[in-house]
This record gives C-alpha cells, sequence and structure tokens, in this order.
C-alpha cells in the first residue's frame, strides 16, 4: 500500500469529517437545546416531525443524488459532459418526485383524525415540513456531486455555514416560539442553503449541450432509471422502519417516552459517526478508481478503517454513557439503559456498510435492495411490532438491532445461492 493511497483516502476522510462533525454536530445542538428546556414531551414532537421530514425526503428524492454522485464519480475524468448530464437527469428525477410528495403531504394534513402517534399534531407539521423537503434534496445533490468529483474544500465550506446557519435558527426559533419555532427555524435555514447551492451549482456544473449524435442519452438515462429504482425502495424501507419505530413509541408509550427514546438515539447518531465518515470516504475514493489498478489496495483501506473505528466507537459510547443525563437532564437518566440495548447495533451497522459499498461500488443495487435491506426491514418491522407494546423504547432499540441481523444473514445467505457475492465481504 503506497503512502500515495493512503494520502489520497485520509485527506477525503478529513474534509468529510469537517463536514459530518459541522452537519451532526449542529443538529446534536438543536437537539440538546429542545430536550433541555422544552422537556420529553416536546422533545418527542419534535424528533418525530424531523424524522417524518427524513422520511419525506427520502421518499421523494428516490436516491436520485446517490446515483447521480456515482455516476458523476465514475464518468467525470473521462467524460465531464456526459457525467453532468447524469447528474441533471437524476436532479430532475429527484426534484419532480419531491413535489408530488410535498402536495400529499400538504393533503393529508387536511384529513381528520389521522392516527400518527397519540397527541401528534399532524395537521401543524406536515405543512411546515413539506418546505423543507425540496429544498433539502436540492443540497443533496449539489453537495453529493461535488463531493464526487473530490472538491473537498468547497464541500467543507459549504457544509459548515449551512451547519452554523441551521443551529442558530433552530436555537432561536425554538428559544422564541416552542417547539414549531424550532422546526420552522431549521426549514428556514435548508431554504437559505438551498439558494447557495443552486450557485454552486452553477460554478461546477455548468449548463452543457450535448451532441445527441455523438452520445446515446437514451441509454445513459435507463442505465440511470435502473439504479434509481431498487435505491429509492431501500432507502425508503431504510427511514419508513425508522420512522415506524419512532410512531410505535409515541402510539403505545406517550411522547414524553418518545422523547426519552429519541435522546438514546441521538447518541447513537453521534457515537455511529466516525464509521460513517469512513464509508463515505471509501464510496468517494473507490467510485473515481473504480477501473484502476489501485481499487483493491483501497477497498482494503476502506475496510480497515471502517471496523476499526465502529470498534472503537462502540467502546468509546460504552464508557460514557453517562453523559446522557448529564447533557439532555435528568428527566432523561432512563434512556441510558436503551442507549446501551443501541450499542451492539453500531458494530453491525458498520457491516452493513461494508456490504452496501461492496455491492453499489459494482452496481449491483438490486441484490442491495432484495438480499440486505428487505430481510434488514422486514426484521425490524417484525421485532418492532412484538417488542415495542411490551417493553416500550428498550423493545423499539432491539428491534433496530435485530433488523440489522437480519440484513446481514439475508445478505450471507441469499449472496451464496446466486455465487455472485462470494467475492464481496470476506
Amino acid at each position: 500500500m503506497s503512502n500515495e493511497n493512503k494520502n489520497r483516502f485520509l485527506k477525503n476522510a478529513g474534509g468529510i469529517l469537517v463536514q459530518n462533525f459541522a452537519s451532526q454536530g449542529s443538529t446534536f445542538i438543536v437537539n440538546l437545546f429542545i430536550a433541555r428546556q422544552l422537556g420529553p414531551a416536546n422533545f418527542g414532537i419534535y424528533s418525530l416531525s424531523i424524522l417524518t421530514l427524513n422520511s419525506a425526503i427520502m421518499a421523494s428524492s428516490l436516491s436520485a443524488p446517490a446515483i447521480g454522485a456515482q455516476f458523476i464519480g465514475q464518468s467525470y475524468a473521462e467524460n465531464s459532459e456526459i457525467s453532468i448530464f447524469g447528474w441533471r437527469h437524476c436532479k430532475k428525477v429527484g426534484l419532480i418526485s419531491s413535489l408530488i410528495v410535498s402536495t400529499l403531504f400538504i393533503l393529508c394534513s387536511f384529513i381528520p383524525n389521522l392516527k400518527i402517534g397519540n397527541e401528534f399534531p399532524y395537521q401543524i407539521v406536515l405543512p411546515i415540513i413539506t418546505l423543507g423537503i425540496i429544498s433539502s434534496l436540492y443540497i443533496s445533490h449539489v453537495s453529493q456531486g461535488i463531493a464526487a468529483i473530490e472538491q473537498i474544500r468547497v464541500l467543507t465550506i459549504f457544509t459548515t455555514f449551512s451547519s452554523l446557519l441551521y443551529m442558530v435558527s433552530g436555537i432561536l426559533g425554538a428559544f422564541l416560539f416552542g417547539v414549531f419555532g424550532g422546526l420552522i427555524g431549521v426549514i428556514l435555514s435548508m431554504l437559505i442553503s438551498a439558494v447557495i447551492a443552486i450557485f454552486l451549482e452553477n460554478i461546477f456544473f455548468k449548463s452543457i449541450s450535448l451532441k445527441k449524435e455523438k452520445i446515446d442519452i437514451k441509454k445513459i438515462t435507463k442505465g440511470l432509471n435502473e439504479k434509481i429504482l431498487p435505491m429509492s425502495t431501500a432507502g425508503f424501507l431504510l427511514l419508513g422502519s425508522n420512522w415506524l419505530l419512532s410512531a410505535l413509541v409515541m402510539f403505545y408509550c406517550s411522547k414524553t417516552e418518545m422523547g426519552i427514546f429519541s435522546s438514546a438515539n441521538q447518541m447513537r447518531i453521534l457515537v455511529m459517526l466516525l464509521p460513517q465518515i469512513m464509508n463515505s470516504a471509501g464510496m468517494v475514493i473507490r467510485n473515481r478508481t473504480h477501473k484502476s489498478v489501485e481499487k483493491t489496495n483501497y477497498r482494503a483501506l476502506s475496510i480497515k478503517y471502517m471496523l476499526f473505528f465502529s470498534l472503537a466507537c462502540t467502546i468509546i459510547g460504552a464508557c460514557f454513557s453517562f453523559l446522557i443525563p448529564i447533557l439532555f437532564g435528568e428527566k432523561y437518566k432512563s434512556s441510558v439503559s436503551i442507549f446501551y440495548i443501541f450499542l451492539p447495533s453500531i458494530l453491525l451497522e458498520s457491516f452493513i456498510l461494508l456490504i452496501r459499498q461492496e455491492l453499489q461500488t459494482h452496481d449491483k443495487f438490486r441484490e442491495w435492495l432484495i438480499w440486505v435491506m428487505c430481510p434488514w426491514q422486514f426484521s425490524c418491522a417484525i421485532a418492532a411490532l412484538i417488542l415495542i407494546p411490551i417493553y416500550g423504547a428498550i423493545g423499539a432499540s432491539a428491534s433496530y438491532s435485530v433488523g440489522l441481523i437480519g440484513g446481514i444473514l439475508g445478505y450471507l445467505i441469499l449472496s451464496r445461492k446466486s455465487n455472485t457475492g462470494k467475492n464481496y465481504i470476506k
């Protein structure tokens, strides 16, 4: 393994580290402020609102930002015009879908007695979050596109500014107007960041005119659409199951229990940050070098760093779980036990991320959906329906790990039967 390979990998990882710390850090601080100042009940409403927004974004995006980023990463060096065309096609698909989902959310807000958990004010929340769907999708497209061409410094500055804006708007809104003020504040920050993303798009992805006689446009769009369908279904299943866990906790327990569960989940997300960064850095560099002779070396680096940081973060999380009531307040003391149940999921999710990285860099999008996502989400949903009515938030955290185990077992069993996945994860 040459020092050049390591330096390139770590340079990308370092840039993504700063971006993720800025993004996740600002989100964590806003959640922390709302949890401490407004109490578990209001924090439960806010958490389910944000999770509903994220689920809507994933459903409406059809995973088009990730597909577009992979396409531009793999083809930019060979033909920048074709890569930008493919990226713009993915963006168009995502934006059309987001308009449809936003319309459906507004219509749902007029349905009387819609059951989305106990005491969840969906008639107020749904119209508010529709404002964030399109803007967040646009930010994601531009950010992932810039990352794919390894303009890490530009992306770091943009992400840091957007994260600071998110934090200030969310905290100020919550301080002045309560839980809905915080929600409106973070969505306004998304709208401002989307305007900046439009400016960045005009710099890095300028409009192009393709010569149709030289480029098979139908072939390109057909290939991209074939990737979008399985990836969008997989993404929808993922956030759908996460939303189901939270909604069932609120439905069978209370919005206070939902707030306590959310505080433990926030700590899980924070602890999972470094493995996620290693995965993102691995995806970027492997997409750019998928035809290079060094691709095997980058694969080994990615696996090595992922497993090391996931194990280290699991140990650190176990040692510092006492910080939860200190950070969130004494009312959240019971979330420590929920967080302990979450800890195995950090290692399990790291294995899932490695499987995803392998399959997607080999363009095995349909296999990712069938082998991993379907068993994962089916196992999680069944476990949730059984455990949450009995054990509440603890049952929800256990269900998450059960789902991950189902995804890993699904991959191991189904990939062996197909004889096409045996060389991916060893």
